[in-house]
């Protein structure tokens, strides 16, 4: 259930106004999914405090780029998310 609300949250929250592209802007429900899916290790590894907070998720990625799996990595490139 905790993942349900994670999933929803993400998905739902609006994108930080700073540095947006228009590839953030559009970001699909099944793109954030494939972001979530291929970053849940990092994300409950490096991001734990950022909850189920959709810009504070995203802002833990950018923050952590380095230190993130080639899974995660490669599935934020190939979905747009900078």
């Amino acid at each position: 259930m905790k993942r349900v609300t994670f999933l929803a949250a993400f998905s739902l929250a609006p994108m930080p106004v700073m540095a947006q592209s228009a590839a953030e802007n559009s970001l699909s429900f099944t793109q954030k999914l494939a972001i979530y899916r291929a970053c849940r290790a990092d994300l409950n590894q490096h991001c734990p405090e950022a909850g189920t907070n959709g810009p504070r998720i995203e802002a833990c990625l950018r923050t952590n780029k380095t230190r993130l799996t080639e899974a995660c990595r490669t599935t934020i490139l190939q979905t747009g998310l900078r």
